[in-house]
């Protein structure tokens, strides 16, 4: 399910954001297309779609890797850098992004602020040229411990071009459909491969068998043919400048 709000700021914001809660709960993406958040003129040369595209440490490719992560705690980018982009101007666009995000999640759920842990801001410069199967977040460098993920997408393509995604149905119905594919007891892929990368700052915290569960029911729906052939879906673009939210 998703619904689309057209307020254009968060005060207008404000006035629905028991209907916008209730969606999100409910499993559904809200849609905002005309919310606003403004680049400058260096800004719109990085989204420039037309601008030659190279990356230092990583080679582009086409399932739109590599992602630049960009961490407003410390004030660091990983993943790489774009060549003839001053660093500078790309982590002024994420940090502010990273407050824009911030506030507007604060609106949208007030009395959950002090329970929301606002984690690194992600920027990707390669286009998709496959579509992704269909799956629900689950990481081994990001396990939540059973908490929720709430994400906040922006599509700041600068030549225009919609965001296509293929959004499923309910998380239950397909865990009810692949539950009985899961071992009776989940064990962590690699043995001490969480425990590792929190050890060496890769992740904030150790996997849990939830994590665990979360990464084996991903993969077991992402390779199963017939599921990725029959299993329903909307098909949703979301134009250049919108954004939405989904847990």
């Amino acid at each position: 399910m998703i619904e689309s709000f057209a307020a254009k700021d968060l005060t207008e914001l404000a006035t629905v954001r028991a209907r916008i809660r209730q969606t999100l709960e409910n499993g559904g993406v809200v849609h905002l297309p005309n919310l606003e958040f403004a680049l400058n003129v260096r800004e719109r040369e990085i989204v420039n779609p037309e601008r030659p595209l190279s990356l230092r440490f990583r080679n582009p490719r086409n399932s739109g890797r590599p992602t630049l992560l960009f961490y407003q705690r410390t004030g660091t980018l990983r993943g790489g850098s774009l060549k003839g982009v001053a660093t500078t101007d790309l982590k002024e666009m994420l940090n502010r992004f990273a407050d824009w995000a911030r506030d507007l999640v604060w609106t949208l759920l007030p009395d959950s602020t002090e329970h929301l842990e606002q984690e690194f801001t992600t920027f990707r410069p390669c286009a998709r040229y496959r579509t992704q199967p269909l799956h629900m977040d689950a990481a081994i460098a990001r396990p939540t411990q059973g908490r929720c993920m709430l994400r906040v997408f922006r599509n700041v393509n600068g030549g225009g071009v919609p965001r296509v995604w293929h959004i499923g149905g309910h998380f239950e119905t397909a865990a009810e459909r692949f539950a009985s594919r899961l071992p009776a007891k989940v064990r962590e892929r690699i043995p001490g491969a969480s425990a590792l990368f929190h050890l060496l700052g890769i992740s904030k915290g150790p996997a849990t068998t939830y994590d665990h569960t979360m990464r084996l029911l991903r993969d077991i729906m992402t390779t199963d043919k017939e599921f990725r052939r029959s299993a329903p879906r909307t098909v949703v673009e979301f134009p250049a400048g919108s954004t939405w939210l989904a847990f």
